[in-house]
């Protein structure tokens, strides 16, 4: 049941990333149950942050901010105590995850699929620095979920 949630979730999102409009992320508790709908604009100039709290899974996130002028965005995401920083997005090939507070040896995973839900890449073994080389995909759309702890968020990765 959990996977035909996942899926059409992913289905759902490659339909909405069709276009160039604002685009949501979902986080989940342990039982699979959507518990925050995230809005992150792609094609803004000014981002605000907003922040929201679940005692369930413990999960804070903030909106994108924009790197630099050509439209890069950074993403930040709280998970437990961990603080993930996602950067740059768009990217042309290499995607960095910076983890902070990450305990060395703590369990957790990384997985970029594509929106049709096959696993591009996958990484059990995380460290505070991770750097995925996603230039071998074509370019798109890919949703990038990192699981830390039990707690989980993801994001819509653009590869150009």
């Amino acid at each position: 049941m959990k996977k035909i949630i996942i899926i059409s979730l992913m289905l759902l999102a490659g339909l909405a990333a069709k276009s160039q409009t604002p685009h949501y992320t979902y986080s989940y508790d342990n039982n699979g149950n959507r518990v925050k709908r995230e809005f992150i604009p792609f094609k803004t100039t000014k981002d605000t942050a907003a922040t929201d709290s679940n005692s369930t899974a413990n999960i804070t996130d903030s909106t994108a901010t924009n790197q630099n002028t050509t439209q890069q965005q950074q993403y930040e995401a709280m998970l437990n105590e961990q603080k993930i920083t996602v950067y740059p997005n768009p990217t042309k090939g290499e995607l960095q995850i910076d983890i902070t507070n990450f305990v060395i040896g703590g369990k957790g995973f990384i997985y970029v699929t594509d929106m049709q839900g096959r696993v591009i890449c996958r990484n059990e073994n995380i460290n505070s620095t991770n750097i995925l080389n996603l230039s071998s995909v074509v370019n798109g759309e890919y949703i990038l979920k990192i699981e830390l702890n039990k707690a989980s968020k993801e994001w819509v990765i653009m590869k150009e």
